[in-house]
């Protein structure tokens, strides 16, 4: 009876020691999962937060050229009106000389 007893102490013994290994493992798998979720985070904000930069530097662009284009019309703009106003000018001198001659 008492090898039987002892046996049956060395496995409990066994079995405790079995379930603190496992008990050890498991919290070293937590930890790692923990870490995985944790560098998973990080890589999601820092691709959102790339993201979020390449879409403010692509309406930047978007906004410079536009500037560009409303500038380049306006200069366009003035030119047209410049050159209009030389020609008003132009028709008023033509205007004036022919008025001598028709009197």
């Amino acid at each position: 009876q008492k090898t039987l007893l002892r046996k049956a102490q060395d496995e409990v013994v066994a079995a405790r020691a079995a379930l603190e290994a496992a008990t050890v493992r498991i919290a070293a798998l937590e930890a790692q999962l923990l870490d995985t979720a944790a560098e998973t985070k990080a890589a999601v904000a820092e691709a959102q937060s790339e993201t979020e930069k390449q879409i403010a530097e692509a309406l930047a662009a978007a906004a410079k050229e536009k500037e560009h284009a409303v500038a380049k019309r306006e200069q366009k703009v003035e030119e047209v009106s410049r050159a209009l106003a030389e020609a008003k000018a132009l028709l008023s001198d033509a205007e004036e000389g022919m008025a001598p001659l028709e009197a």
